[in-house]
């Protein structure tokens, strides 16, 4: 479950009778007060930690620990809000963690039982476990993370909740476990590529400009790049008390790509864009592989999914929905995209994405408008291309290319006639024709 509120500590959904009420006020607020001026925010402060707080973790947290939990909050908060299989990988993980520390601590006992039994008694106490693992990692004051591009650096790695994470990074190992990631030489400039997640930085790596890194893409990862300043050659970061969350004293880039890339790639909006920020996410879609069967794209309102499918694949799942429409373009074997057009307009629902394959198909995933016609030729892709989408939010607001923007005219559609269920779109240079989908979904398709 995507939506509704999530406790603090544990980042699971809040029910109606987990919530704090005014009877628990009394019980933990005088332990929690952050700080003399506590009545002062004390409204702020309850609807902010308390009401945002399972009991259960709550009361799994050490006293000691109540009048800085604010602070540790920060450690289990999300920088973003995964997507719906991301917070079920998490789940399954925590699960699984959980039910192997019970197979070991009932090890020797008669009433030991088997992993797949312990798991599911897991399944009822993940936010116990996940506040008590919380709480176990969290120091209240991480040492100061710093380091110096002219000796070598050092990470040292934490595990949090199944995943390696960069806990601290220095120019001197303190011990045995920690990793060399960089070795200065003579290659000059030196950009810095931190992989992240939605809980912080799970790896660094080091590249000339002119050199990326090659890593394989991984569901969740995204790669931000920063420039070093060439004159201090110094590099910090910032600690939840767990884990590293961001880079300091560096130029980061806006957007985070689920794959390492230059400063090359170029943006195209599906609004003006002097009217859009650059996208915080990037994910990579491959097309024109000779493997790919056909394309599908999820409208709901807008634009918000473009997926290709592939021989033999199994477990893709359409997500159902009364207010939502999946339009599918199959392909033939051979068969390739060759232009990407896109239709700008400040209005949501009159944005559209254009594509035309090698057999002369024709696919526009959009709605049909009389007083929007600004479509823009914004890509010619090649054989076995990479198309970057926007995935920050629910809507795709932009993609980008690594290619030069073809210059071709722009084209102007008007509406010609309906013709048993279909509708034609005659321009200058296209004959488009589509079935027309369901009035109410105002989604049309070839």
């Amino acid at each position: 479950m995507a939506g509704g509120l999530r406790c603090s500590l544990c980042q699971f959904v809040i029910s109606d009778e987990d919530i704090i009420t005014g009877d628990d006020e009394t019980k933990y607020g005088g332990m929690i007060c952050p700080s003399p001026t506590y009545s002062y925010f004390k409204s702020i402060w309850e609807l902010h930690c308390l009401r945002r707080c399972h009991r259960q973790c709550l009361n799994m947290i050490s006293p000691r620990y109540l009048k800085c939990l604010w602070d540790m909050t920060d450690a289990s908060k999300y920088d973003y809000m995964p997507s719906a299989r991301q917070l079920d990988i998490r789940q399954r993980k925590i699960k699984s963690l959980m039910g192997t520390e019970l197979l070991t601590h009932f090890a020797h006992s008669k009433s030991n039982l088997p992993l797949e039994l312990w798991e599911i008694v897991a399944e009822y106490l993940l936010p116990h476990f996940t506040t008590a693992n919380l709480q176990s990692l969290w120091e209240p004051t991480p040492k100061p993370c710093y380091a110096n591009m002219t000796q070598p650096i050092w990470c040292k790695y934490v595990e949090f909740e199944g995943n390696q994470y960069v806990s601290t990074f220095s120019n001197e190992p303190k011990s045995d476990d920690w990793e060399l990631v960089f070795q200065p030489s003579n290659a000059g400039i030196v950009d810095v590529y931190a992989a992240e997640n939605h809980f912080g930085i799970t790896k660094l790596l080091f590249s000339s400009p002119h050199n990326l890194p090659k890593v394989d893409e991984v569901e969740g990862i995204w790669w931000r790049k920063s420039r070093i300043d060439e004159e201090s050659l110094n590099i910090r970061a910032s600690s939840d008390g767990i884990k590293l969350r961001r880079l300091m004293g560096v130029e980061e880039d806006d957007t985070a790509w689920s794959v390492p890339k230059s400063n090359s790639v170029r943006f195209e909006h599906f609004t003006p864009s002097h009217l859009v920020k650059l996208p915080d996410r990037m994910a990579s879609l491959v097309i024109n592989h000779p493997s790919i069967v056909g394309y599908s794209i999820l409208w709901d309102i807008g634009l918000t999914k473009f997926y290709a499918h592939r021989r033999g694949e199994a477990g893709f799942r359409y997500q159902s929905s009364p207010y939502k429409s999946w339009l599918h373009m199959p392909i033939d074997p051979g068969e390739v995209i060759t232009e990407v057009w896109l239709r700008q307009s400040l209005s949501r629902r009159e944005r559209a994405l254009g594509i035309k394959t090698s057999t002369g198909r024709v696919f526009i995933a959009g709605v049909y408008s009389g007083r929007c016609t600004n479509w823009s030729l914004v890509g010619r892709p090649g054989q076995t291309a990479e198309v970057f989408l926007d995935c920050s939010g629910t809507e795709l607001m932009s993609l980008a290319f690594e290619s030069d923007k073809p210059a071709p005219p722009r084209i102007s559609t008007s509406y010609t006639q309906t013709i048993r269920g279909y509708i034609s779109f005659r321009h200058r240079r296209l004959l488009l024709l589509g079935p027309r989908l369901d009035w109410s979904s105002e989604c049309y398709s070839l």
